[in-house]
């Protein structure tokens, strides 16, 4: 439970700072004025900010965020929820920081080099399902249709992305890195003119403020990642940060059936080279 909870935790801090200061407004913003067109605006909100929501923090805030954002460029509200639901699914198993992850290995017994390819590739192909499905309660079959190349790009991204994240040992990013990936290519993509069809409520606009003020929203994941990057991957520094470890001794353990359950030390928390941390 500690060792879940310390990424939880964090996770939902990092958010909460994030909010306080504005930056979850200002993307949520700044996206859909990419383009007029409803379909990728949908996708753009619920499958890719969604998802990234879900990679940073989780536990019903993607669906709180992103689904007010659609109500507010007149899609209707009942769709809007169920959108901002699908949308971020594929990110649910490696989000919040791969709290469910880690709580899957821990229960297995399996280290993240077994179950993590296999999850990957399982979620990278549920992402492009969960783009296609947005996609059409967006803008019906016609809105597929149009969006159904960038779906297919995105999604082929993302998933690539997260791959490689995890069976690099960066599981802890993989849904936030994917996202973020999917969120980089999709402002190009956007502005192509198959996309620009103005048949939104809101104009479609980004001003030269708002692009400087959504580089200085994105900031604080970019350290994010920087950090876990060099954790992950310099390994004389998470060799270094690793030294000091945290673990409970449990006893021994009888049931009145008969079960023995040996005396034994708990799973060890690395208190500085955690997700958490």
């Amino acid at each position: 439970s500690l060792d879940v909870l310390y990424v939880i935790w964090m996770a939902l801090l990092l958010f909460h700072v994030v909010d306080e200061a504005g930056a979850v407004q200002i993307i949520g913003q700044a996206l859909p004025a990419l383009t007029g067109d409803r379909a990728m605006q949908g996708l753009l909100l619920v499958w890719l900010f969604a998802s990234f929501l879900q990679g940073m923090g989780g536990f019903g805030v993607p669906v709180a965020v992103a689904a007010p954002l659609l109500v507010g460029l007149g899609f209707d509200p009942v769709l809007a929820v169920v959108m901002a639901c699908i949308g971020h699914g594929w990110a649910v198993n490696f989000g919040s920081l791969a709290t469910s992850f880690q709580t899957l290995m821990a229960v297995t017994g399996l280290p993240g080099a077994v179950l993590g390819p296999d999850a990957a590739i399982l979620l990278g192909v549920a992402s492009l399902a969960c783009g296609g499905i947005v996609a059409y309660v967006a803008a019906g079959w016609r809105g597929l249709i149009r969006s159904l190349p960038a779906v297919v790009i995105l999604s082929a991204v993302m998933g690539l992305t997260q791959y490689w994240l995890v069976t690099n040992g960066i599981w802890t990013l993989g849904a936030t890195g994917a996202s973020l990936a999917g969120l980089i290519v999709s402002v190009p993509l956007a502005r192509l003119p198959l996309y620009q069809k103005r048949d939104a409520d809101q104009p479609v606009s980004l001003s030269p403020e708002m692009r400087r003020n959504l580089i200085v929203a994105v900031s604080a994941y970019v350290v994010l990642l920087a950090i876990a990057f060099a954790i992950n991957l310099i390994e004389p520094l998470g060799a270094w940060l690793g030294q000091i470890t945290f673990s409970l001794p449990f006893p021994e353990l009888s049931t009145s059936t008969g079960w023995l359950t040996p005396a034994e030390s708990g799973r060890r928390i690395s208190l500085f080279n955690h997700p958490g941390a």
